[in-house]
């Protein structure tokens, strides 16, 4: 709103008019300008930036002793896309992202890195919280899902990594979390593994060598762990 004065030629105040303009649709604009930096436009989950900020706050402000990262990853979600179609893979993504935000309670938080990639945090205090919390975590991302011309049987993988037993920084944490979902995704019966101190980056797929080509550790039905053993498979070919 804008309130100018109105003189006559004499320089006389004659009054006043008031000037106002509808700005509800610029608002809406900014206002979805500003969501869409903090929350994933897929699924509504938060974003990395999101997830940064509200661990940060626990880091600072929260009273718990502990705080626990755990990064998800849904297992063959490439060969769902390559197979099933990518409208079909984003359905899924936004199904779980929907049990995800019906599941999560006051100071935890599920974020959407991208692609089928996601990444909580939990501060607790004891033990059965955090289990209680990986428990019904990853039961949103596991089950069968029903779409219109498939029927698709959905796993997940989860690696755990917790403050400050694990690492002091959100980053490593993180990097923690990674190389115990990755452990994971190799285990037959465990689909959710915590980090241990003797997990390195040997235990996570490598970058593609220029090629084509990445190491990816062989899944065996007689290991429970990942062995030293690594298959050169073409890029895109298989993932678990």
């Amino acid at each position: 709103m804008v309130i100018d004065a109105i003189y006559d030629e004499h320089q006389t105040l004659l009054g006043f008019a008031k000037i106002t303009r509808d700005i509800s649709e610029q608002k809406v604009v900014i206002d979805k300008i500003s969501w869409l930096a903090r929350y994933d436009a897929l699924t509504g989950l938060p974003n990395r930036v999101e997830f940064f900020s509200f661990v940060e706050k626990l880091f600072t402000e929260s009273d718990y002793n502990h705080i626990a990262i755990c990064t998800v990853d849904l297992d063959k979600f490439k060969e769902i896309n390559d197979t099933e179609g990518h409208l079909v893979g984003d359905q899924l993504l936004q199904r779980v992202s929907s049990s995800v935000l019906k599941a999560m309670e006051k100071d935890e938080i599920v974020a959407r890195f991208g692609g089928d990639e996601f990444v909580a945090a939990k501060p607790y205090n004891h033990d059965d919280e955090l289990r209680n919390f990986t428990e019904r975590l990853h039961s949103c991302f596991v089950g069968k899902q029903i779409f219109a011309h498939s029927e698709i049987t959905v796993s997940a993988s989860i690696g755990v990594a917790v403050y400050p037993d694990d690492a002091t920084d959100i980053n490593t944490l993180i990097s923690n979390s990674d190389l115990a979902m990755y452990r994971a995704k190799a285990n037959l019966d465990n689909k959710i593994c915590w980090y241990e101190k003797d997990m390195d980056e040997k235990n996570a797929p490598a970058e593609p060598d220029g090629r084509g080509y990445s190491p990816w550790y062989q899944r065996r039905a007689v290991l429970h762990s990942l062995s030293g053993k690594t298959l050169a498979e073409r890029q895109g070919d298989y993932r678990l």
